[in-house]
Parts: C-alpha cells; structure tokens; sequence
C-alpha cells in the first residue's frame, strides 16, 4: 500500500512537472519577436504600416523607409533608449494598378492587419511594462485604424490600457467631418496613457480646420469613434485629400471604390482586369438584389408589393459591394422564395389567385417528386379561386417605386455630379503625399507632430498614487468611557458638546440640538445610554444585595409549602 502511495505520488509529480515544462516552453514560444522584430523591452514600442507600395512581405522590419521613416527618426534621435520601433511587412498592393503587391487591396488589407496583431502581441507578451502606439499612412491607416477599433471596443486580447496612441495618417476609414481626435470634438491635445502623466502633451495644441468629407473605404470601416482608445487617437486628414476627405453624399463612390479594391488590375493585361472588375460587379448585384428583395420589397402580389425607402438603392450597392458581406443561406432562400411566390402570383392573377410561400413550398415539394401532382397542386387552388375572381391587379405602384428609386440613385450622389467638388481633388495625389509639409500646429507639419507626441509618450511618468485616506479612527473619549481609562491620545476630531448631569433628559440620551454632524451627535447618544445603562445595572445590583445582607435569602419560586411554613412550625412547638 505504502508503495502505491509513493509510486501515485512520484506520477503526479512527474505528469506536474511535465505540464509546466511544457507551458514555459509555450510560454517561451509566444514571447518570442516576429522575424526582424527588435527584442528590447523600451518604456515605448511604435509599430509603423507603410501605404500602399511602401514595404512588402520580405522587407526588413527595422528599415526606416517610406513615408513614416522621419517619425521615427526623429523619435529615436530625441529618446534612443525610451523607444524603440518596427514596420509591418505586408503585401501593400492594389491588385497591380500600383507599385505594390499583386493582390487585390482588400487581400492587401486582411494579411497587413493579421501581421500588425501578430506583432502587438509578440511586444505585449513579452514586454510586461512596454506601451504599445500605432502609426499608419493611407493603407497602413486603413489596417492601423481596424486594429484600434478592435482594442478600442474590446474585441482583441490586448487591453485598452497598453496603447499610449494612434496616429493615423490620410486614413480611409475616418468618419464624415470627423476632428482631429475622432468621438472628442473639443480636444485640442492627446490624452496620456492610463495611469501615467506626461506634462509635455500640454505643449502639443493644435487647431485644424476639419475636413468635411470622409475616408473612401467601406463604409463598415468608418469609424466615429475608437470606444476606450477616444482621445488617444489622432486622425490627419488634409482637406482634398481623396483618401480621407472624400465627397460625404457618395455612396456610388464607396462602391466603385470597394470593385475596384477587390479586383486585380495589371497594367499590362486588360483582359484580366476586365473579367475581374466584372465579377465584382456580378457579385454587388447579386447581393443587393437579395437583400432588396428581402428587406425592402414588401408584399406577395402584384398589387400589394410596395417597395420600401428607409435604405436607399445605393447605400445597399455600397454595403453590398463591400467583398466581406456575405449572403447567408436563409435570407438567400427567403429572397428566392419571396421572388418565386411574387411570379407565381403574377402569372396567376388572372384567376384572382394569391398564393402564400407556403403554398409555393407546397406545391414545388410535390412538383420535385412528382411534376404531375405539382400541376394538379396548381390546378386545384386556381379552380378554388375560380367563383371569386376579380380583375387583375395593376403595377402602377411598384413601378412607380421603383423609378422613384433609380432617382434617388441620382440624388443621392448629386456631389458626383458637380464641378466644383472635382475641381477640389484636382491636386489629390499631391495632397496625399504631403504630410510632411503641411502644418497642423505652430507650423508643425503632421509628421514632425507625431513624432513630439511620441516622444512626451516616452518620458511620461506614473501617476502620483491618490492619498489613502485609511481606516476611519474611532471617537477617543467613547473609548476611554468604554474601557475606563482617560484617552491619552488627542483627538482631532469635533466634540460633541459636554453633558448636562442636572438635566434627566439630557442624561437620558435626548441630544440638545446645536450645529455639528449627524453623525457626531449619534455617538454622543448612544455614549449616554450606554452610560445610564451601566449606572442602572449598578444601582439595582447594589440594591439586591442590600436585601440579601439585611433579610437573608428569598425565595425564587413561591408555593403553598411556603405559604403553610409558619403556621406548621408554631404547631410543632406547641406539640
């Protein structure tokens, strides 16, 4: 017995030490940096996404190039050894049209996005004090700026708390007129890290003009606000800039931008750009003609369909052309379920049928075993309707509708149509690459404004820990009574006023009204009655002993025996 213990004792520890081994070596594992990632541990990390041809898969992490290279030499240069930094290496392609990858944006987006998580992840997990802050330019704004909601709205496993701040630069995801600091309008400079103060932020006030349009992507990207990040995040946008000041009524605008940005388009081959673009747009109108025809179009005959307007046609081409939004099973086969009901109805409104989708679905389950019994279905709810026929419906009102429809197309993008509004991107691609020079504060251009905003990030220090106030110090003359001792400390605290012996109610407890807290004047009444408490337990204890010593002991308990106890002996006596 004694060796089953020892030998059950000797595997749980084996099997112990085998699971700990085998998390530190996983443990070991995620710590570990991304290939080319820097493994210094500094008070701030940036983690920088070139745009669109700036980097590519192979590149080296560490290489200053592009666009964000001068904030981060100019950082480094000011806190060598506060900071440290690091560029994501994707694809940063649009489908070949530019210098880049070969994949479409959109693909470009999704790999980009999973390699900045990847690279957070690796600083956090190993640096248990780094502050983590972002900074992207045009396509690297669009993956930095995904990757900030997701922490922002608690959707990724790294808190809120170990990002310092996002910078995004001509970002495509920024919101309609949003300010400098998106969801704080009022704000003129960031906010510091939780827990942290940084003094220099003060100094870094700014007062742009905000550009009215908002960023090109799609519109599920645009963000109003960064939920727990607001205030940390700073949006650079300068006004003609297509990128993130595009017109705001354009829903048309989103779409051709979403076709485009999933489709390949090589220069040298037409051919294929073509058949791409041309499968995109198959795909955005199959989509929106299901969720019309689900959502919007109301009704099961000719006469009764009504179309409805709370979402416009080409918002619904916008969302649909966004190659994330997917066409789920049961609303596809309840849009072709309402279609197919509808067309039946149609060709059956001679006889004044109407049919439900469930007599669609019962007829086309006997018409898929037996084509004759379907007909025969068919047959027999027409001859039903036969004595109530009426004359056919008409189309005027949906028709109507959906003329009304393709105008609201028109109206809705009306900005497209107007010179003025093109006459102000006539000079976009200048605009989206001079960040460098444009000035957002004090003549401080948006790049040499980050690269101080992460600076005074590095040298912020801790807050100051807010005084413990401590255990609240109990009355010192209600514990001197309490114990029967004279306190020997001084209290500080407010007396409440001294008792008045010749007054019975005052000994009584009833407290004389005068200024002072309620809570003081609680203790003094509850001091006195347990004081008149004590004085009553005395008086009736000496008075019963009194008793004793001049009566001698009375009985508890009276009975007829004691009754009869003198009149018993007075008859002993006599006998």
């Amino acid at each position: 017995m004694l060796f089953a213990r020892t030998g059950i004792r000797r595997l749980g520890t084996l099997v112990a030490g085998a699971a700990f081994a085998m998390q530190a070596s996983v443990g070991a594992a995620t710590a570990q940096p991304a290939t080319g990632q820097s493994s210094r541990c500094p008070t701030l990390y940036v983690i920088g996404v070139p745009g669109t041809g700036e980097t590519s898969p192979g590149a080296d992490p560490s290489s200053d190039q592009g666009m964000l290279s001068s904030i981060m030499l100019a950082m480094r240069s000011a806190e060598p050894t506060r900071t440290d930094r690091a560029y994501v290496a994707y694809q940063a392609g649009f489908g070949g049209a530019v210098p880049g990858g070969p994949v479409p944006y959109s693909q470009s987006v999704t790999g980009g996005l999973q390699q900045l998580r990847t690279m957070a992840q690796s600083v956090v997990d190993r640096c248990e004090t780094t502050r983590l802050a972002f900074v992207g330019y045009s396509q690297g704004a669009h993956i930095a700026s995904l990757f900030t909601q997701e922490i922002g709205r608690g959707q990724s496993t790294i808190a809120a708390n170990r990002i310092a701040g996002v910078a995004l630069l001509a970002d495509p995801t920024r919101y309609p007129g949003a300010p400098l600091f998106p969801g704080a309008a009022d704000k003129l400079t960031p906010d510091p890290a939780p827990g942290t103060v940084a003094e220099g932020l003060a100094t870094l006030q700014a007062h742009p003009t905000s550009a009215p349009g908002g960023g090109i992507g799609p519109l599920r990207d645009l963000a109003a606000d960064f939920g727990a990040l607001t205030g940390r995040v700073a949006s650079f946008c300068i006004d003609g800039d297509l990128a993130c000041d595009s017109p705001a009524n354009a829903p048309i605008l989103h779409m051709i931008t979403n076709i485009a940005g999933q489709s390949l388009l090589p220069p040298g081959d037409p051919l294929t750009a073509l058949s791409s673009i041309t499968d995109a747009l198959v795909a955005t109108v199959h989509k929106t003609t299901t969720d019309v025809i689900d959502k919007d179009l109301h009704g099961l005959s000719p006469g009764s369909l009504v179309l409805s307007r709370d979402t416009s046609l080409s918002q619904r081409l916008a969302e649909a052309s966004d190659p994330r939004s997917m066409i789920e099973d049961p609303t596809g086969r309840s849009a072709m379920l309402r279609l197919a009901t509808i067309t039946l109805n149609t060709l059956t409104s001679v006889v004044g049928l109407v049919l439900s989708p469930e007599d669609v679905c019962q007829i086309g389950a006997l018409g898929a075993t037996d084509p004759l019994a379907g007909l025969a279905a068919l047959g027999a709810k027409m001859f039903a309707s036969m004595p109530k026929r009426a004359s056919a419906p008409r189309f005027t009102q949906i028709v109507t509708q959906a003329f009304d429809a393709i105008a609201d197309l028109l109206s809705d993008n009306a900005e497209l149509l107007d010179n003025h509004v093109w006459a102000k991107y006539q000079h976009a691609v200048t605009r989206h690459g001079s960040y460098a020079l444009t000035p957002i504060a004090a003549e401080r251009p948006s790049l040499q404004y980050i690269a101080d905003w992460f600076t005074e990030l590095s040298r912020a220090q801790p807050a100051p820990a807010e005084p413990n106030p401590g255990p609240v110090q109990p009355n010192n003359a209600l514990v001197a009574t309490a114990s029967g001792n004279d306190a020997t400390t001084p209290d500080t605290t407010p007396k409440p006023p001294p008792p008045q012996p010749k007054d019975s109610t005052t000994e009584l407890g009833t407290i004389d009204p005068s200024p002072g807290s309620a809570g003081l004047e609680s203790d003094h009444a509850e001091h006195k009655r347990r004081k008149t408490a004590r004085h009553l337990f005395w008086v009736l204890l000496l008075a019963e002993s009194a008793y004793l010593l001049y009566t001698g002991p009375r009985p508890l308990i009276r009975t007829d025996w004691d009754t009869d106890l003198p009149k018993r002996t007075s008859r002993n006596r006599s006998r």
